[in-house]
């Protein structure tokens, strides 16, 4: 498989290790979107046990996400872990979200977005597609856009002034061609993605670094669902690597990566040897590249 970095990780590392002290989050408050199973429960117990003072985890169904939190609390007794009941589909559930931790004067610092709407089908008849497109967006794009919004606008004057990052769980999808019978999914998923990485353009990743990453090949329910022949014939990673490269991602150290795209199998360590390839403004970026963009500024002012 092409990749980024010459390493291509199928399991977690060193570098991007919870227990690393680079990666330490003490102090930290994170809300993951999507954390009863799969990668957003992994993604949760890594931040616990990169020392987050907080955890706070959200998903659709009360008694899978009541069980996520007793799992993580049996082993994680020193830092708080709360589950909220949030359908990210719902506009009126993420503003109820958000108006709780206001009341109860909690402060995120690092948004990681991983609930995903997963229809898959044709996109001919377009009739039949537009439906399915229509649910996919709510969920994969303005449903998140609502979740960041409200992050962003939390109330700066009354906490710590502190840096803060989103990390999207996006996936391969957003970007690939052709992706059969995965329209919704991508074009929801890409949306998303160009839209955090436009954001990313007017916001100092001093005040908030934003990332899009695509977690790797990991067995989560939506994937347990493709034909066996398919399964059988996929390298299949960790979830603890996407969840370790989260907690990486939310720190200082990948300020570079503001406003880009990337795959969790990469190698940090060699992407950062890497920086001098960042200047590049489409580099690990959404969109056409090789065209002279100030042209296209041009035409578009």
């Amino acid at each position: 498989m092409a990749s980024t970095t010459n390493i291509f990780h199928h399991s977690p590392y060193a570098a991007i290790s919870p227990s690393a002290i680079e990666n330490d989050q003490s102090d930290r408050t994170i809300l993951i979107i999507g954390a009863s199973s799969g990668i957003g429960f992994a993604i949760a117990k890594a931040f616990l046990q990169a020392k987050a003072a907080r955890v706070i985890l959200t998903g659709r169904r009360t008694e899978t996400l009541e069980q996520a939190a007793r799992t993580l609390r049996g082993s994680f007794a020193t830092s708080e872990v709360v589950p909220i009941v949030c359908d990210v589909h719902a506009e009126h559930s993420i503003r109820s979200l958000w108006q709780r931790l206001l009341l109860n004067d909690v402060f995120v610092d690092v948004l990681v977005i991983n609930a995903a709407d997963t229809s898959s089908g044709p996109i001919y008849p377009l009739r039949d597609f537009l439906p399915q497109l229509r649910t996919a967006t709510q969920t994969n794009l303005f449903g998140h856009l609502l979740a960041v919004s409200s992050f962003l606008d939390q109330p700066q004057d009354k906490f710590v002034s502190k840096s803060k990052a989103i990390i999207n769980i996006s996936s391969f999808a957003a970007h690939a061609n052709p992706s059969p019978l995965q329209a919704a999914y991508s074009v929801s998923k890409a949306s998303l993605a160009h839209t955090l990485q436009l954001l990313a353009d007017e916001i100092s990743f001093n005040e908030c670094h934003i990332i899009n990453v695509h977690p790797g090949a990991v067995l989560t329910e939506a994937a347990e669902k493709a034909p066996q022949e398919v399964k059988d014939a996929v390298v299949w990673d960790e979830p603890e690597l996407p969840a370790a490269f989260s907690v990486w991602a939310s720190s200082k150290q990948a300020n570079f990566l503001h406003g880009r795209f990337v795959w969790g199998n990469w190698d940090v360590e060699e992407l950062m040897e890497r920086k001098a390839e960042f200047v590049d403004p489409g580099f690990l970026k959404l969109g056409l590249q090789g065209i002279d963009a100030t042209i296209a500024v041009f035409f578009i002012g």
